[in-house]
C-alpha cells in the first residue's frame, strides 16, 4: 500500500481516504487473522479425535472463503489439511453432511459461516466497485 501510494505521489492517508478498493484489501487482510483462529480450533478438534464432521465441514467453508478472497495459497493449503483430516479420521467426506442440525450449524459453523458471509461480503462489494461504477 505504501508502494502503491509514493508511485502515485499521495500519501498513504490520502490513497485510503480515495480509493475503495485499498479499503476493501485492508479488511480483507484484516480477516485473515480470524481464519487463522478458525483453523486452530479446527487442529484442536482434529488433534483430539473428535467431531469429524465439524472439522470437515469448517475446512470446507474456510475454502469458499479464501475461493471467494481469491487467496489461492491459502486455498491450498486448507485443502492438503482436509486431504490429511480425511485420512486421520478414516471417513468419506459425505458422511459429514448427515450429522448437520440446526444446533450443530450454529455452535459447530457459525464461525467459518461468518467469515464466509464477511468474504463475500466483500468480493460482491469489489465486483461492484470494478464492473458497474
Amino acid at each position: 500500500m505504501q508502494m502503491k501510494a509514493s508511485s502515485s505521489g499521495i500519501t498513504m492517508m490520502n490513497l485510503i481516504e480515495t480509493n475503495p478498493l485499498v479499503n476493501l484489501n485492508m479488511i480483507a487482510a484484516f480477516l485473515n487473522p480470524f481464519v487463522g483462529y478458525m483453523l486452530f480450533l479446527t487442529r484442536k478438534r482434529l488433534l483430539a479425535y473428535e467431531n469429524y464432521e465439524s472439522v470437515y465441514l469448517n475446512l470446507a467453508i474456510l475454502m469458499v472463503a479464501q475461493i471467494c478472497s481469491m487467496n489461492i495459497l491459502y486455498l491450498c493449503l486448507f485443502a492438503y489439511v482436509l486431504y490429511k483430516a480425511m485420512d486421520v479420521y478414516e471417513k468419506p467426506f459425505k458422511s459429514a453432511f448427515q450429522a448437520m442440525s440446526k444446533s450443530f450449524v450454529g455452535k459447530e459453523l457459525g464461525g467459518s459461516i461468518l467469515i464466509f458471509c464477511f468474504f463475500l461480503l466483500i468480493t460482491l462489494l469489489t465486483l461492484r466497485l470494478n464492473f458497474l461504477a
